[in-house]
């Protein structure tokens, strides 16, 4: 409709489309003017976008910068060097708004003799608007096709005399003027016959020296569009805006001050001070904004501008704010003065909070209907006020309000959202918080939204996975963005983790009921116990050092701990393949011969899947604590049941997303690929990927159970192997409840939410226990489950006291296959490091 209404039919999308009203707001109920009022500037803005997505038309166009395909335009002339590198091509320097409207697509790129006597870099376009045409040189301009771009002029010309009459102060140019000039354009001129004998007709219909072009647009997704209203909020504020009326004012005392204090000691007569202040203010009324040349402004000046802030909201097209968002967030950015005087009452803006957000909200959609979290419940209930502590929140794209500075220059909003990938809200988040800057959280529900579709959110799963893998590319990539913090937390806080996880896998007790390190250094006496064994290790001592180190020092230097946010963002889509791990082991001891694999060694892995489990429900029951209220009432504990099942069912979405951005993070480092842009209803692929994932895994647990129940009761003869058998079974029937119910939501959605409404059975027991229904968390089964094991391990000690599997082959070393065992023990062995010799002589003789 914008479009149309400016009269932009012929060439859809092909223009930028803005329009500024004031409108004035009354606070009186009848709005007859009698009470107060408030104007405010409402900005109606679309930015040009023309096909140039289509693969006949552009195979490169997802390419930043100058190539074959793109629309490019002429570059506005901001800076005294633009304008004269302008002036030497015979071309007027244009504004922003009046470059925007000179486009072209591009052809090709040929080299030329330029106007300094050096061969130069020009590009051959096509497709070129009448403004384009009639701004350009004639030596620029190629016949062809430039006779229909005159009649297109000619029939709808309005645009094109307006235009003309700004570029050449001649606001009466008639549409004759301007056809007449357009069409003694249409002449061959001897530089464009040379360039047609030289070089390949392509239809182009001009060619642009390279140094005067740039796209149209920088990137076609949601940050080009957001940069875009910043480039637009530069030209209010440097018109229309009170706020640069004021920061002018005062730059003109001060520059007035500075004037008169460094040319006379003494002071000077009220009449001569208020005959400047008054200059200066005359002149403010013919500028807002100050000198284009840095020569012209004072140094001091150049390297402290006068500033201010602007707060700007982002909300996505699906939510929208309530009453009393605004008196929610604007405290936030506001400190006091003096902290430590409490007498004080005087503010300042808070200029370390970059931004505050809000959790999304949607309507009719409550935490027991919603089936694939998209919630989001346990992110914006619980974990963002963990990380909200040391100023690590990210911003979610939408409920967001940014803090940016104003500077008195020629653009006062400097600030830009991160183009490099499709999440542009957490590359930008990084951004400030890398600057020095943080983010806060305020969960309170004052912006609603009306929910996406199964399969939109599906694919926006998708996407922002497959944007964090982009976002990795260009995290880790030092030789262009030098960034030394992921590297420095893989080295202080992943590698500990990672090593002391190996070594737990890795590590036996000898006779003694010690580790082999622990009995070389004496730490444990012989006989002390298998926990003190264990406890007491250097390993896990050094571990536990490092990490108590680490969390002291995120207590007090929050920024250790926002870079160890800021990785988690980076790098969580790895955890994801753990998943297919998971899930994988149950059906294996239900329809595995032997169903434990002898590399395991169970005793120790269930201690320590306990001790995970137990720290686990310990640090949710802190985290739950520490959230909000909501109406009165703590987090449900349906948000980790619903995360958890996320955490299964999207585990083939990241894995798809490692793939494609992976490729996307190569062509963004090398082929300066544009992978901003994203599609909201893009979701064939994800929902088709995780029916078929989840259709798979429902198959082979069921399968798993049928083939675990003929094994315990036809095959195993043992007691030991029968629990395997049971174990594997129960591991079954707890996944098979995890993915249940959103396997049968994709297919009867409104069956299962009307399912849903109604409370079960189990709803009404636990209600009746607990006093409301709880629902059943598989996290606290399997902490019951390995505290279970774990005695039953320990109870099943050997007579000697090692701390060992009793597997088969311990049993009856001469059973089949029991001598690849060595292949896979691995053993502390004194003067033979952590693998045996024998190991070697192994492997070989295993791959012979």
């Amino acid at each position: 409709e914008l479009y149309n209404e400016m009269g932009r039919q012929q060439w859809i999308k092909r223009y930028d489309a803005t329009k500024f009203r004031l409108v004035r707001v009354h606070y009186d109920r009848e709005q007859n003017g009698s009470g107060h009022h408030r104007d405010l500037m409402f900005v109606y803005a679309a930015r040009a976008n023309p096909e140039d997505l289509r693969i006949k038309l552009a195979p490169t166009v997802n390419v930043r910068g100058v190539s074959k395909g793109v629309f490019v335009r002429l570059k506005q002339a901001d800076a005294p060097r633009d304008k004269e590198l302008f002036r030497r091509h015979a071309i007027k320097p244009l504004s922003r708004s009046e470059a925007r409207r000179c486009h072209a697509r591009v052809v090709g790129k040929v080299r030329l003799r330029g106007i300094s006597g050096k061969y130069e870099t020009y590009v051959k376009v096509k497709e070129c608007t009448p403004e384009l045409l009639t701004i350009l040189p004639s030596h620029y301009l190629i016949n062809s096709g430039v006779g229909e771009d005159a009649a297109a002029v000619e029939e709808g010309g309005g645009d094109a005399a307006a235009f003309l009459g700004q570029v050449y102060g001649n606001a009466g140019a008639t549409v004759t003027r301007d056809t007449e000039l357009l069409r003694s354009y249409t002449t061959m001129s001897s530089h464009a016959i040379q360039r047609r004998r030289l070089h390949h007709f392509e239809g182009e219909e001009a060619i642009l020296p390279l140094a005067l072009i740039q796209p149209l647009r920088e990137s076609r997704g949601k940050s080009g569009g957001m940069n875009h209203s910043m480039e637009i909020l530069n030209y209010y504020l440097r018109h229309h805006s009170s706020t640069m009326q004021i920061m002018r004012d005062n730059d003109e005392r001060s520059r007035l001050t500075a004037h008169h204090g460094g040319n006379n000691k003494k002071k000077k007569s009220s009449s001569s001070s208020s005959g400047g202040s008054g200059g200066g203010r005359k002149e403010s009324q013919r500028r807002l904004v100050p000198r284009e040349s840095d020569d012209e402004v004072p140094r001091n000046r150049r390297q402290n501008p006068v500033s201010a802030c602007l707060l700007f909201a982002i909300f996505d097209c699906r939510h929208m704010a309530t009453q009393g968002f605004w008196d929610t967030v604007i405290p936030y950015f506001f400190a006091y003065r003096h902290i430590h005087n409490p007498w004080s009452r005087e503010l300042q803006v808070d200029r370390p909070v970059a931004f505050v957000q809000l959790p999304q909200s949607f309507t009719a959609l409550t935490i027991e209907n919603d089936i694939f979290d998209m919630r989001n419940e346990y992110l914006f209930r619980l974990a963002n006020n963990i990380r909200s502590g040391v100023g690590a929140i990210t911003s979610c794209g939408t409920n967001a309000v940014w803090n940016y500075d104003l500077k008195f220059q020629q653009d006062p909003l400097e600030h830009r959202f991160n183009e490099d990938t499709m999440i542009e809200d957490t590359a930008s988040s990084h951004d400030v918080i890398i600057a020095g800057r943080k983010g806060v959280y305020h969960f309170e529900r004052l912006v609603l939204g009306a929910r996406k579709g199964t399969n939109d959110y599906l694919a926006a799963v998708f996407r922002w996975s497959r944007g964090a893998v982009q976002l990795f590319w260009t995290t880790f990539w030092w030789p262009r963005y030098r960034y030394v913090w992921p590297y420095a937390v893989l080295l202080i806080h992943v590698f500990p983790i990672a090593g002391c996880v190996y070594y737990t896998q890795t590590v036996k007790l000898n006779r003694c009921q010690t580790t082999a390190l622990g009995a070389r250094l004496g730490l444990v006496p012989c006989r002390s116990g298998p926990f003190l064994g264990l406890l007491l290790d250097p390993v896990y001592l050094i571990y536990a050092t490092v990490m108590t180190t680490l969390a002291v020092a995120s207590f007090h230097y929050h920024r250790l701990g926002a870079y160890t946010v800021m990785f988690e963002n980076v790098t969580y889509f790895f955890t994801s393949l753990s998943a297919f791990y998971w899930v994988s082991i149950p059906p294996y001891m239900c329809i595995a011969r032997h169903g434990v694999p002898d590399f395991f060694d169970t005793q120790v892995l269930t201690a320590g899947a306990l001790w995970l489990q137990a720290h686990s429900a310990a640090l949710l029951a802190i985290v739950k604590a520490w959230s909000p209220l909501e109406n009165g009432n703590a987090p449900s504990d349906q948000s980790l049941l619903r995360s958890q099942q996320m955490y299964v069912i999207g585990a083939p979405l990241h894995l798809l997303a490692i793939c494609w951005g992976m490729k996307d993070g190569v062509e963004i480092l090398f082929r300066k690929k544009d992978a901003s842009r994203w599609s909201s209803f893009d979701s064939v692929l994800a929902l088709a990927t995780v029916k078929l994932w989840v259709l798979a895994l429902f198959g082979t647990l069921c399968v798993g159970v049928v083939w675990g129940l003929y094994n315990a009761i036809v095959y195993d003869k043992s007691n030991e192997d029968k629990g395997v058998r049971a174990l594997g079974i129960f591991f079954c029937c707890i996944l098979i409840f995890i993915i249940e119910v959103p396997l049968r939501g994709m297919f009867f959605y409104k069956s299962v939410v009307q399912q849903k409404a109604t409370a079960s059975r189990f709803d009404r027991v636990t209600a009746a226990v607990f006093g409301k229904k709880q629902p059943l968390r598989p996290d606290l089964v399997y902490l019951a489950l390995w505290v279970a094991l774990l005695v039953f391990s320990v109870l099943r000690l050997d007579s000697d006291g090692v701390f060992n599997t009793r597997s088969r082959c311990t049993v009856n070393p001469d059973a089949a296959d029991c001598e690849r065992q060595e292949f896979y023990r691995f053993v502390r062995v004194g003067n033979e490091g952590l693998v045996q010799r024998r190991l070697l002589d192994g492997v070989s003789a295993w791959f012979s």
